[in-house]
């Protein structure tokens, strides 16, 4: 005789870790720092990997399923991987002309947050040239911005120059502190926009153009530091991954002629030396269609980090760590501060996201649009604190606002145009939980699933995919569950009865292996003419073997039976078959885990198809003694029994008659 497993205890429904609060010493948080890179690890080391000398010229592709404010997360990535030396790495760059060759002009780079000084002395210096009055001197212009052979040049083409030529100097690329660290972001890709380009004018009908007229491109505006590109942006411009590709290949950067204009004189200024890393976000599918365009991709981004969207808690220091970066999430997109009720209940929701209690949601955008719409709330009431009540205001708004189909569904079934049954009992049908993504809209709801039996050769029919209204994963479930009742009944003779099963009233299409366990329960009802309780509803996916194993959305499936038991059946307490597996998941509202305390609602985790037999049907499945019975009073015994009574009234074959001595 089987054990019917107790109930899942009220105290352990949800999130448990979570709700109990931190203790006071944990509590403040004051000392403590927590950066927007938590739980990337592996992208920080990526990072420090990429400067490294001896990986020069590997760029990053981060993978990402999005969700995250990427300026943020890669500015905090880059604090974390880079040294102090190289977030010093950034120069200035400046043109000057060539007295005897303007239309050539040279490239001078200059340390940090120097080149407008360095314009301003330029000017001094050669005034002092051309009036003997005092000024800058050579040498320490030198000492100032470097001794190099392009400077040493132009300031000795200065005191020759004749007056009529043009030889200030033209910025471009200044930064406005020492030890400020490019961090570009492209927003918009466009050849002009990431390259550069040489401008022009007009001027008595000739177009003209110099060191003044260049505008710097991202690369220019990114060099000593790091550009990031959206990988979509360059698979739709596979012509810009060519120039691109060049660029990284020589390190320098070329200024294109102009196109379609014609220049009194060629200009052609010194290309530009680029250290850069390049940084790529996006998903692997967009991985693989640049590897598709070209082959050698990888190559060049051969640093490929997944960014992780979960953060993994086994630990009270954990949790606070999580805690803290919810608070410093809040705090860099200057909303209100969270107390502690607040976090609590912004943990809660994080941990549902994940469908897993030791799993924490870390795409900072979702949180922080969850945060900034109960700063609404919390703006009404002109409180300075977010509270809990502030979060659940904005969780149920959000709830709210895509609530049209879930209420349509439920108006079907309270007006009885669904039927669904939750009192009594009934032969070979079972309540499934499923649950419906509309839109962006997901909910959970009981669908009724029913089951037929009739003499045949061991069939069993998915009606839904007989329909083409079923996918591939359900197809292999029913497969799976056809495998165990093969298993159980019809290991040395055929089995002599089909089944058809169906999801009654079921007008979209179904996927997934979560009814296995529901289906099978269905069948073996029907095959062994045994009531099924009304009063459970069922999820869970099956093997071969008959175990049981975890589905997905299982928070939304028992708030979804409960929604509509509340309604139907107020009177009646009703049950969910959950796997076992599933129970670490568990994160249900007040409302259900207050049904759950009131033993309105109980849920019954199991781990075999056995387990839940007993309880939908009253009595053991059955277990083969020595003999390959399975006991006249179990479910398998009365089956078995059917079975026989069937092959034993079978008709003779036309062959036996011919051959009455065989």
């Amino acid at each position: 005789m089987l054990k019917t497993p107790n109930p899942l205890p009220a105290s352990a429904i949800g999130p448990e870790f979570l709700k109990q609060p931190l203790a006071p010493d944990t509590r403040d948080t004051s000392a403590c720092q927590v950066d927007l890179s938590l739980g990337q690890t592996a992208a920080v080391e990526t990072i420090s990997i990429a400067f490294s000398d001896a990986c020069r010229g590997q760029h990053i592709f981060f993978n990402s399923r999005g969700g995250f404010d990427d300026e943020s997360l890669i500015a905090d990535l880059l604090s974390q991987g880079l040294s102090a030396e190289h977030q010093l790495a950034s120069r200035d760059w400046v043109y000057v002309p060539r007295a005897n060759n303007p239309y050539c002009p040279r490239l001078l780079s200059l340390p940090p947050a120097s080149a407008e000084v360095f314009c301003q002395e330029i000017n001094q210096y050669y005034q002092a040239l051309q009036s003997d009055a005092q000024g800058p001197s050579f040498e320490s212009i030198l000492a100032a911005y470097g001794d190099t052979e392009n400077l040493r040049g132009y300031l000795a083409e200065l005191a020759l120059a004749d007056t009529d030529v043009d030889m200030s100097p033209a910025v471009l690329v200044s930064h406005s502190q020492v030890n400020e660290f490019p961090l570009i972001h492209c927003y918009r890709l466009d050849e002009r926009r990431l390259f550069g380009e040489i401008r022009y004018e007009t001027q008595a009908g000739t177009v003209i153009t110099n060191q003044q007229l260049l505008q710097p491109g991202l690369l220019h505006l990114a060099n000593g530091g790091v550009l990031v590109i959206k990988a979509e942006h360059l698979i739709e411009r596979p012509d810009i991954w060519g120039r691109l590709k060049a660029v990284i290949l020589t390190g320098m950067l070329d200024w294109l002629p102009l196109e379609g204009q014609h220049v009194a004189t060629a200009f052609n200024p010194e290309p530009v030396p680029l250290d850069i890393r390049l940084i790529l976000i996006g998903d692997r599918q967009c991985l693989a269609e640049l590897e598709l365009q070209d082959p050698e991709f990888t190559e060049f981004f051969s640093l490929i980090c997944d960014i992780r969207s979960v953060f993994q808690v086994d630990s009270s220091a954990d949790h606070l760590k999580y805690r803290l970066y919810i608070k410093q999430l809040a705090k860099a997109r200057g909303l209100l501060p969270l107390s502690d009720s607040a976090l609590d209940s912004v943990l809660l929701w994080s941990s549902r996201q994940c469908e897993d209690n030791k799993r924490l949601l870390l795409t900072s955008r979702e949180l922080g649009n969850l945060m900034a719409q109960a700063c609404h709330y919390c703006h009404a009431e002109k409180s300075l604190q977010l509270d809990k009540k502030h979060i659940e205001k904005a969780i149920a708004a959000s709830k709210k606002r895509l609530s049209l189909v879930a209420d349509e569904h439920m108006y079907g079934i309270e007006s009885g145009q669904v039927k669904l049954q939750l009192t009594g009992k009934q032969i070979g049908q079972i309540n499934g939980l499923t649950v419906i993504d509309a839109a962006g809209e997901q909910f959970g709801e009981p669908a009724r699933i029913t089951a037929s039996v009739h003499i045949g050769d061991g069939d069993v029919i998915d009606i839904e995919r007989k329909a083409d209204m079923a996918g591939n994963i359900h197809a292999k479930s029913t497969m799976i569950l056809s495998a165990v009742v093969h298993s159980l009944f019809s290991r040395d003779t055929p089995l002599p009865l089909s089944c058809s099963l169906v999801f009654e009233q079921s007008y979209y299409h179904v996927d997934g292996d979560s009814a296995g366990l529901a289906e099978l329960l269905a069948l073996l009802s029907s095959f062994s003419h045994l009531p099924i309780d009304q009063s459970f509803a069922v999820t869970g996916a099956i093997d071969q073997f008959g175990q049981v194993m975890a589905v997905g959305g299982i928070n939304e499936k028992i708030e979804g039976f409960w929604h509509v038991a509340k309604r139907m059946a107020p009177e009646q307490n009703v049950c969910v078959i959950l796997p076992k597996a599933n129970a670490n998941e568990l994160n249900l509202s007040e409302e259900t885990i207050e049904a759950i305390t009131n033993d309105k609602l109980k849920l019954y985790p199991v781990d075999t198809v056995e387990e839940a037999i007993a309880l939908t049907m009253a009595r053991p499945a059955g277990e083969l003694d020595e003999f390959g019975d399975y006991g006249d009073e179990s479910v398998f015994g009365r089956i078995q029994r059917r079975v026989d009574s069937i092959h034993s009234h079978e008709k003779p074959s036309i062959w036996s008659m011919l051959n009455p001595w065989k």
